[in-house]
C-alpha cells in the first residue's frame, strides 16, 4: 500500500529514490524561451529577452545578482525540483522577487 502511495506522489523519484537526473518543468520544456531582460543588464550584442533557458543560458553576463544567485536562478528555471540553501544573508529571498508576482511572473 505505501509503494501504491510513493508511486503517486509527486517528484517520488527525486526526494525518495535520491535520483539525480532532474528534468525541466513542463511549462519550460513546452515553451523555453524565457524573457530574461530584468535580470541582466543590457550588453552590447546581447539580447535577453528571448532566451532559450534551456539551451543557450547567458554566459559572462552583467546583473544585479551574483554568481551564485544566478546558478541558483537556471536551477530553479530549469529543473522541475531545485533546492536553495545558504546561510542568512545570502540572496535565497531575494531571488523571490524574480517569481510570481513579481518581474518573473510569466514563468509560472
Amino acid at each position: 500500500m505505501l509503494s501504491q502511495r510513493l508511486s503517486s506522489f509527486p517528484l517520488t523519484e527525486q526526494i525518495v529514490s535520491l535520483s539525480q537526473d532532474i528534468e525541466p518543468p513542463q511549462y519550460v520544456l513546452q515553451q523555453p524561451c524565457k524573457d530574461l531582460s530584468h535580470l541582466f543588464k543590457p550588453q552590447q550584442g546581447k539580447d535577453f529577452r528571448n532566451v532559450d533557458v534551456l539551451e543557450n543560458w547567458p554566459e559572462d553576463v552583467e546583473s544585479d545578482l551574483d554568481a551564485s544567485q544566478i546558478d541558483a536562478l537556471r536551477r530553479i528555471l530549469t529543473k522541475r525540483l531545485a533546492i536553495v540553501q545558504g546561510p542568512p544573508g545570502t540572496g535565497k529571498t531575494y531571488l523571490l522577487r524574480f517569481f510570481p508576482g513579481g518581474p518573473c511572473a510569466d514563468f509560472a
